[in-house]
């Protein structure tokens, strides 16, 4: 055993050499409690973790959300609640967008419920199964044109997939595009409409659970927060947006860094990177990150409009970032050395860069900054302010002694 925790701490300082994540899976704890209490317990919330929980590492991270005790897990594809499941956990799962061919079979045999959204897709499902059974949700489409039954067709698809013996309708949601929009009228307008088709069929009297509040719903609309609530953003840190009260406390989950590694001062007129968009105008120290657009720091931080923080200093990005490695001017005075940890999300001293501020940067929006970060950038696990277990491009293992979230 000693042998393998050595190789697990070798391993890891070999990792921290260039781009890495810290993930707090007590803060993502603590934040999940958060969501709780403000909305009458953590069996009621459908916590979201597709796309790699959102950058953070699935199965880590789902575990922790399961100890803090969520009632549901929503994934984007059955391949996610495969990995899950894999992992050892029995947690209900629903895939969030639609299925077809294979994928149905699949999902029954490891115990996934899908989601249904039109009478085609559900005849597809039944023929799929055969004498299997599966649980499913029944999407109602108020105003995200995405998937769902749009409200004329939904009462057809209630009363079909209620009707057949190889699914078990388990649930119906919707979904609110304009929540953290800051105008009222169009959600409430959603919330009346959904509930009203199933005060209609005589499904509001607790047959089914129904479920429509994202994180934007679960702050300013109580309206919505029905059976079950589906936070994402939230759980790992980050608002949604600036129009959305900020009544619940959370934190970010993430923090995103890399080394300095290399130093060198640059003449004046000396150039910097591809296409040599920057030009130095004086003798200008230059320090050499290990992170690129390939692990998720990307290309339009480019030539100014990025910055990183060494030594609780912010450094703004010159040149063009490039796939490995990215280029800060270091300022006067700084004290900068080889090594040096920099970090790109996170804070470091009083100073700070968040997703939100990153994405700002980039014109777009934290859940791409996020989802961004690419999967050869280790995932570093802590508990109690120590690193218990990370997930590389090899695979997942245990630092140390573990605390139960490791494998």
């Amino acid at each position: 055993m000693e042998t393998q925790i050595r190789g697990a701490r070798e391993r890891l300082q070999q990792m921290l050499s260039r781009a890495w994540l810290e993930i707090d899976l007590d803060q993502l704890i603590a934040n999940t409690r958060a969501v709780a209490a403000h909305v009458g317990g953590a069996e009621r919330i459908l916590a979201t973790v597709k796309a790699d929980a959102y950058g953070h590492g699935v199965v880590f991270s789902a575990r922790a959300l399961v100890a803090a005790g969520v009632g549901w897990l929503g994934v984007a594809t059955v391949e996610e609640g495969i990995e899950i499941r894999q992992a050892g956990m029995e947690t209900p799962i629903l895939v969030l967008s639609p299925i077809v061919g294979d994928d149905v079979a699949v999902a029954a045999e490891y115990g996934l419920s899908a989601t249904v959204s039109s009478l085609t897709a559900l005849r597809e499902m039944a023929a799929s199964l055969g004498t299997e059974q599966l649980d499913v949700h029944v999407g109602i489409d108020t105003g995200m044109g995405r998937e769902g039954a749009l409200p004329a067709e939904a009462p057809a698809l209630l009363r079909q997939a209620l009707n057949l013996s190889s699914v078990c309708v388990r649930g119906v949601f919707t979904h609110l595009p304009a929540a953290d929009q800051g105008v009222r009228e169009f959600t409430l307008g959603q919330i009346e409409e959904f509930l009203g088709i199933l005060e209609a069929m005589g499904l509001n009297d607790g047959s089914l659970l129904r479920h429509a509040a994202n994180s934007a719903g679960i702050l300013d609309f109580p309206e919505s927060h029905l059976d079950l609530v589906r936070p994402g953003l939230l759980l790992y840190g980050l608002f949604p947006s600036a129009a959305v009260r900020q009544t619940i406390q959370v934190r970010p989950v993430l923090a995103f860094k890399s080394r300095v590694t290399h130093l060198k001062v640059l003449p004046a007129g000396h150039t910097v990177s591809y296409g040599r968009r920057f030009r130095a105008q004086r003798p200008t120290r230059v320090a050499t990150v290990a992170v690129g657009y390939g692990d998720g720091f990307a290309r339009s931080l480019s030539c100014g409009k990025g910055w990183v923080l060494i030594g609780g200093r912010r450094m703004q990005v010159i040149g063009a970032v490039t796939m490995d490695q990215v280029l800060v001017e270091v300022p006067a005075g700084a004290e900068v050395e080889l090594g040096d940890v920099a970090v790109l999300i996170g804070c470091q001293g009083p100073a700070e860069i968040t997703a939100t501020e990153m994405a700002a940067w980039r014109q777009t929006i934290p859940w791409e900054v996020l989802t961004g970060i690419g999967p050869r950038v280790p995932r570093i696990y802590f508990r109690g302010g120590r690193a218990t277990a990370a997930r590389t491009l090899l695979g997942r293992f245990e630092i140390g002694d573990g605390n139960g979230f490791a494998e």
